[in-house]
């Protein structure tokens, strides 16, 4: 089985190292997308393996936008350009294996074909205001720092002109002309009512998956055939939780692709928060709980907790001990 790993990583270049090296094996390639802010060097040094790939083409990737989701289409292409056949397993650089891979490995060819990916219909997993926001309102980033962005609904929907956005004009007028002062005259665009398209339900999930390279053909297929999706999410907040998505689902309704559940383990805290909580060793018993399809496990930061990285590398090293005893009885 064919493993195609494509990784989106920002920060922490030794953590990287340590989860390729991890994740290596025979007819494994891992496909990186380092973060066009960074210095591509402090990586590139740190692997002398064959079959790691940075690529060429890079963005500079901000929470919530659009460039995510360019950045994981160049991996998708880049693979598919050297005809790799199998699986395109899509983690950040704060991943880590929470299996060994004979166990990913096999659980991938026991399931061959499948899809993994984790999708409900948008109006099931997102409230109102969220569905409002990231469909019908335009996203405006004024930096590349987190949550420095601006959500302006068309001049077509009711919010454009409530009591809020009236007592927040003075806040928006700021924002907008700092946009206009970059050369970015998208903002115009809110003359336009903003809608999901018409030819397929929303869907929406978690942003990480595998997915076999027939089913990523056929992702890029579609887009490459009608730009005008892509043009209607880059200005979708948060597209990279629906964009494809969206159109797994519809290739599922077609009968084209089979599903089942995602892969990652993400540390999402029981209060709501926008960001996962850093997986520590106070969460290993949380680990090893975990059911046999969680292969991976997300997030991770080495600056913040080094010792988890051991404690998981044991634990998996021992549960590989115990089914070599099995199998020898």
């Amino acid at each position: 089985m064919v493993k195609n790993y494509i990784i989106l990583a920002h920060t922490n270049p030794n953590q990287l190292l340590r989860l390729v090296y991890k994740l290596n094996d025979e007819n494994t390639y891992f496909y990186i997308h380092i973060d066009l802010k960074c210095d591509i060097k402090d990586y590139q040094e740190k692997f002398d393996l064959p079959n790691v790939f940075f690529l060429k083409t890079r963005e500079q990737c901000a929470w919530g936008d659009i460039s995510l989701v360019d950045a994981t289409i160049h991996g998708m292409r880049a693979v598919l350009k050297d005809k790799r056949k199998g699986y395109c397993i899509f983690i950040s650089g704060q991943d880590y294996p929470i299996k060994n891979n004979t166990a990913i490995n096999d659980y991938l060819k026991i399931n061959a074909g499948f899809d993994f990916i984790d999708l409900k219909p948008i109006n099931k997993l997102w409230n109102n205001n969220r569905m409002r926001c990231s469909m019908n309102f335009y996203k405006f980033n004024l930096s590349n720092t987190r949550n420095d962005l601006v959500l302006i609904p068309s001049i077509f929907c009711k919010e454009f002109y409530s009591m809020y956005t009236l007592k927040q004009v003075w806040r928006v007028i700021k924002k907008v002309w700092r946009v206009i002062k970059k050369g970015d005259w998208g903002i115009i665009n809110i003359i336009k009512p903003r809608n999901f398209p018409n030819y397929f339900t929303p869907f929406a999930g978690s942003q990480w998956w595998a997915l076999t390279t027939s089913t990523i053909e056929k992702v890029l297929s579609f887009l490459e055939a009608d730009n005008r999706y892509m043009q209607y999410h880059r200005f979708s907040f948060c597209a990279d939780e629906f964009l494809f998505h969206s159109i797994i689902n519809y290739l599922c309704e077609k009968g084209q692709v089979k599903l089942k559940t995602n892969l990652t383990f993400v540390n999402w805290d029981e209060v709501y928060t926008k960001s996962p909580q850093i997986i520590k060793a106070n969460d290993l018993e949380k680990i090893k709980r975990m059911p046999t399809h969680k292969l991976f496990a997300r997030k991770f930061d080495m600056s913040v907790d080094e010792n988890i990285f051991d404690q998981i590398d044991n634990y998996i090293e021992n549960v590989k001990q115990k089914q070599k005893l099995i199998r020898w009885q």
